[in-house]
């Protein structure tokens, strides 16, 4: 590899043309209106329901909406008898003699639905010994952790003479490549990982999703990714590895619980009086 080449690390599996979990769909959505709104419905809804949402995860859409357009409102799902705009009629419905509209907005949306088995790209932004962490297009935080690495992959502790050494002789060869404004920088805790050419890692890395968490909480939006390195074969023999040992934890749980009857317990530091 030549140097100053870009590396970008990934499974050895990764097909040619990867699966990135971005869509683009047509929604509905059934809003309450404002009555301040409806002198100006279209864009009342627009402002209210979906620019608030741009680049936030939307339980209801299941992924994070980076764009909208061709917003309609009308009285049914769809844009059928819908208004495009501000002075095209439209129906809207109330309830009871209540004094707010509802109707559904339509638009053709792009959103981010990260699910598991679709890859991601971004760039590494963290080094610890249970993980690394990386930051995707900019936005949305991923962790992979050890197990899940290359396993040619190895940790270095920053107190080791192999990381001095590395670092003594990296240092002047990657100066120029950290001094320049689209470089991410990299936090390091007590050590870093090093790849199958002893070279520290750094750069780009692909992976595949393996869980999401994603929701939203006393209105704060929240989405984490964590991700796996491994190919196909050795991703499902981990999982298997790691539900063997969770069933023997389990069993060996209600061994202990089975082990003690209750009526034998006793408070700490109590002793039998006569």
């Amino acid at each position: 590899m030549e140097h100053g080449e870009a590396v970008i690390y990934e499974p050895p599996d990764i097909p040619a043309d990867p699966q990135y979990p971005f869509f683009s769909q047509t929604v509905s959505l059934y809003k309450c209106l404002l009555p301040q709104d409806t002198s100006e419905p279209v864009t009342g809804a627009e402002y209210q329901h979906l620019a608030p949402l741009v680049d936030k995860y939307v339980p209801q859409l299941r992924g994070v909406l980076l764009k909208y357009d061709k917003v309609t409102l009308g009285p049914a799902p769809g844009r059928r008898g819908a208004a495009s705009n501000d002075n095209e009629p439209t129906t809207l419905i109330t309830r009871g003699e209540g004094y707010h509209s509802f109707a559904w907005i339509t638009a053709d949306v792009e959103l981010f639905m990260p699910r598991r088995g679709y890859w991601m790209e971004g760039d590494i932004i963290l080094h610890a010994e249970s993980q690394i962490g990386v930051v995707c297009y900019g936005k949305y935080n991923a962790s992979i952790e050890a197990a899940r690495l290359p396993p040619p992959w190895k940790w270095l502790s920053e107190v080791s003479d192999e990381a001095k050494n590395l670092e003594k002789t990296t240092s002047s060869s990657t100066a120029a490549e950290i001094d320049n404004d689209d470089a991410v920088e990299q936090v390091d805790c007590t050590g870093f990982w090093v790849d199958d050419r002893g070279a520290r890692v750094q750069g780009k890395v692909r992976f595949r999703i393996r869980n999401v968490f994603a929701g939203a909480s006393q209105g704060i939006n929240y989405l984490s990714l964590e991700g796996t390195m491994l190919d196909e074969a050795h991703e499902q023999k981990l999982l298997a590895m790691e539900a063997e040992k969770a069933e023997e934890l389990r069993q060996e749980r209600d061994r202990l619980a089975i082990s003690v009857p209750s009526g034998e317990k006793r408070e700490a530091g109590t002793e039998d009086v006569e």
